[in-house]
């Protein structure tokens, strides 16, 4: 049984992890047979173009770009090979080459321009040293073995295209003729039936069309091939190894508690990849969802983690990947046209007139929202084609707005799209209105909406400005809470707690903790975990679980060594901040110290969705930039609070009491008082003494 492996540029830039990879799947099963698609090292296609950029400017660094890809090709094979005569075979091959390589941009640069055939040739060239350096590689590695013999294979031998992509800077539209590549792989297989390699290493990325000439899949081609041969070999799955873990949540860039998914179903994965996510393309999984096919990817440099895995929905996983949305995701740069008027209602036609007039001009409609009136139609585009929509809509309309039936035609730009994905919303109630629910407590407004038949796609148009507070509200709300869907019956609460300060507010804290956290746990069905206790010199964790249970906390403030209860360590906020840090779990740091270095600590802690519970007056007292920047971050961010009382009047519970107040309908007219703690003790001591 086949099993077809994948390595991107980045990967095969380590040829030797590559390498082990490839030794430890065929120790886990020496039976199997493994077909590895390759890609160019990382930036080669990318310095090609841009050698034939310069040569078509007739700019003569052309040929110092070519030669120093060469060398670093030349290098590589040097570290990585230890037989002179494989190293220098190796070398002569890709020489040959480069001379076939400088030739072809020699024409380039004398004509001052080139043909799509020229630079699907030359582009292709970093995927055949690629392949050809791995598989000496593991012909050295495995010299001998009877059972393990490697080979290459140029897929242009055998990856037939019917038609050449149109743009080799884009992902493309090329199709593979299977029938013919099918004959062609079966012919090959038989001509090196003698060797019967076990390891077979395969150019990505590039094909043959059917008039025999060389050409490529486009961007983010090899992902393609690697689909395309799984198909061809029907092989038990495909694995496709990147430099992150797996598919995430979210963009972890814009959403901090942003997790690896174990399983996603192939749906859920285009959906996701359509909006944004770079998952896989949509056409890369085609050929595996007809073959059905599973799709592992996992990191080449930690390949001990599981990774994701894309399968059918039978397939999937239980657990966390069970929630009704599985990840969120975002496509920015969007306008959004919208077209009303009275003619438009109960008019046959007007949508196919419209989207007609888009497709005439090659404008990619995103997303489609129509209210039931028919009095207006609103589609989301690229920013970049909106003058090019704007004068075709106005174009195939022009009798209908002159006549006044259509009264406004208006782009709205500056707009990203949220896409919240997952095949288990449609067996849930409520999804949406909790989703609205996040967007409204984050103060992020909904310009437009809209979701399939299918339910398993939610997306939304807002402001571009605010696409990441959207984001963490929808993620926090949806993805990580997953007691939140009403069949779930994991309904408690975890909330990880870090303690920092064990003076005489943080001892007393501390007791106060003792006595009363398991009460408030019962009561609000809560779990607290206290991770972490931290002073100016020390930092405390437990040696018997992941927490400090509650009656040894006063116990563990006072230890100044580690025992056999308790851990004593250097202190480390990022220590301390990483214990309480877990995914689907709530976060707070008790600060009871008065240190600004500690208080400059609570934006970033804030945007990294832990709360903050204090009597720290420094940071309300202080700067008031950092004043301002705690609360708008507070105000941003769903989920997430920063408590603290008053900055006066010895931090008595002033501010909670005022918003209590105005909660329940009052008005604050004014306040008096003597606000300093200090003046209250003076004054007080001296109306006793004057009463005796």
């Amino acid at each position: 049984m086949w099993q077809v492996h994948k390595f991107g540029g980045t990967s095969v830039s380590n040829y030797a992890q590559v390498g082990n990879i490839i030794s430890q799947q065929k120790k886990q099963n020496s039976e199997r047979r493994l077909a590895v698609v390759v890609s160019a090292m990382s930036g080669i296609t990318d310095e090609l173009i841009l050698a034939v950029e310069a040569a078509k400017r007739r700019d003569n660094k052309y040929f110092e770009n070519i030669q120093k890809i060469v060398e670093k090709h030349h290098s590589t094979v040097n570290h990585l090979l230890q037989s002179d005569q494989l190293k220098q075979q190796l070398r002569d091959s890709i020489e040959a080459d480069a001379n076939d390589l400088r030739d072809i941009l020699r024409s380039v640069y004398l004509l001052a321009n080139y043909s799509t055939n020229a630079l699907e040739v030359i582009s292709g060239y970093g995927e055949l040293w690629s392949a050809q350096i791995l598989s000496f590689y593991l012909q050295e590695k495995y010299e001998g073995s009877k059972t393990d013999r490697v080979t290459w294979l140029d897929s242009r031998q055998v990856l037939f295209v019917q038609n050449r992509v149109e743009n080799i800077h884009s992902s493309g539209s090329a199709v593979v003729d299977m029938e013919i590549s099918a004959n062609k792989l079966d012919s090959w297989i038989e001509k090196v039936s003698e060797l019967n390699p076990s390891i077979v290493i395969i150019t990505g990325y590039i094909a043959t069309d059917l008039q025999g000439t060389p050409t490529t899949l486009g961007r983010n081609g090899s992902d393609f091939s690697a689909a395309i041969f799984a198909a061809l070999l029907k092989a038990e799955k495909i694995v496709i190894w990147k430099d992150v873990d797996g598919v995430q949540t979210a963009d972890p860039r814009k959403v901090l508690t942003a997790r690896v998914l174990s399983s996603l179903s192939y749906e859920e994965a285009m959906e996701l990849a359509y909006f944004g996510a770079k998952i896989l393309h949509p056409r890369t999984m085609k050929p595996a969802i007809k073959s059905n096919i599973s799709i592992e990817l996992r990191n080449t440099f930690r390949p001990d983690q599981p990774g994701t895995i894309v399968c059918s929905k039978s397939n999937q996983l239980t657990g966390h990947d069970q929630t009704p949305i599985k990840g969120v995701s975002n496509i920015d740069d969007i306008a959004l046209i919208n077209m009303e008027g009275p003619g438009m209602a109960g008019v046959p036609g007007v949508a196919h007139k419209l989207f007609s007039a888009l497709h005439h001009v090659n404008v990619n409609v995103i997303m489609i929202s129509q209210a039931s009136s028919e009095q207006s139609i609103c589609f989301a585009i690229s920013e970049k084609s909106v003058e090019l929509a704007l004068a075709a809509v106005q174009k195939e309309f022009f009798r209908e707005i002159h006549l006044g039936e259509i009264t406004n035609v208006e782009a709205v730009r500056g707009c990203s799209i949220i896409a919240a994905v997952g095949d288990n919303m449609r067996n849930t109630v409520g999804v949406s209105g909790r989703l609205f629910g996040a967007l409204g407590r984050s103060r992020v407004n909904v310009i437009a909406t809209g979701q399939g038949s299918s339910e398993r796609n939610i997306s939304i148009v807002v402001n571009k400005q605010d696409v990441t507070s959207a984001l963490n509200a929808i993620h926090e709300s949806l993805v990580m809470n997953a007691d939140l869907s009403p069949n779930s019956n994991n309904t408690q609460r975890i909330i990880n707690v870090g303690v920092i300060g064990l003076g005489l507010v943080g001892s007393a804290l501390l007791t106060q903790f003792t006595e009363q956290l398991p009460v408030i746990a019962q009561k609000l069905d809560i779990k607290f975990k206290i991770k972490a206790l931290m002073s100016s010199s020390k930092l405390i964790t437990s040696k018997k679980g992941d927490s400090i249970p509650f009656l040894d906390l006063v116990q563990a403030s006072k230890v100044s060594t580690s025992n056999e209860s308790f851990e004593v360590r250097a202190v480390s906020i990022e220590e301390l901040e990483a214990l309480i840090r877990v995914p689907g779990e709530q976060s707070v740091i008790v600060d009871n110290t008065s240190s600004m270095d500690i208080a400059q600590k609570y934006p970033e802690w804030l945007a990294r969705h832990i709360s903050i519970v204090t009597p720290n007056k420094k940071a309300f007292s202080s700067d008031i930039e950092l004043y301002q920047q705690i609360k708008k971050i507070s105000k941003e961010k769903p989920n997430v609070q920063c408590l603290h009382e008053t900055t006066v009047g010895a931090a008595l519970p002033v501010l909670s009491t005022l918003h209590d107040l105005r909660r329940t309908g009052d008005r604050i007219h004014s306040i008096e008082g003597v606000l300093s703690g200090t003046l209250s003790y003076l004054f007080n001591t001296f109306s006793d003494q004057n009463n005796q």
